[in-house]
């Protein structure tokens, strides 16, 4: 019986997880793009199409549009660089992270994997023993990573409301 409810565990500990992973692109009936990390959100019908977020390309506006309203002083300019170079590096450094906490997710993946073929077997008292103390470990890993990976939906939310802010910024200009 208690064979059944770990195995119960690890399916909804696992099913959690594959539903909160990655970002995923889809068109409403509208024909409106939308992007989501939550895979509900998307029509069953465009669930293969899982993407990756790529940063919207900012290109400046050209030195005698900037003359027509004013000229910047130079560290004005210069400020601005060090933000953009900032936030490139912030990007740089979200776009790694994001991509180790993908392979994070794969291992952790694969091995529930083969915890849910191993429970899946008659097991001697020992074995089961030894199941059970994986499967705690493999919880422990599961909650801490999932705790993590909130903290970094964070920093990308924080980062993208920040560049969205530049953007609507630069437009106004």
């Amino acid at each position: 019986m208690r064979l059944g409810q770990w195995i119960i565990v690890l399916m909804l500990t696992g099913m959690y997880a594959l539903a909160s992973a990655g970002v995923f692109r889809y068109v409403d009936e509208k024909g409106d793009v939308h992007y989501t990390d939550d895979l509900t959100n998307v029509p069953v019908d465009q669930w293969p199409k899982e993407v990756e977020y790529e940063e919207p390309v900012v290109q400046s506006k050209p030195e005698e549009e900037a003359e027509g309203k004013g000229q910047e002083t130079d560290s004005a300019k210069k400020a601005l660089q060090e933000k953009k170079a900032q936030e490139k590096a912030l990007g740089e450094k979200l776009r790694q992270t994001g991509e180790k906490m993908e392979a994070e997710y794969q291992d952790l993946k694969k091995e529930r994997e083969e915890l849910d073929k191993i429970a899946t077997k008659r097991l001697k008292r020992a074995e089961y023993n030894k199941l059970l103390k994986r499967v705690k470990d493999f919880n422990s890993r599961t909650e801490d990573y999932e705790n993590r990976r909130t903290a970094f939906e964070k920093e990308v939310e924080a980062y993208n409301a920040s560049i969205k802010k530049d953007i609507e910024v630069q437009e106004l200009r």
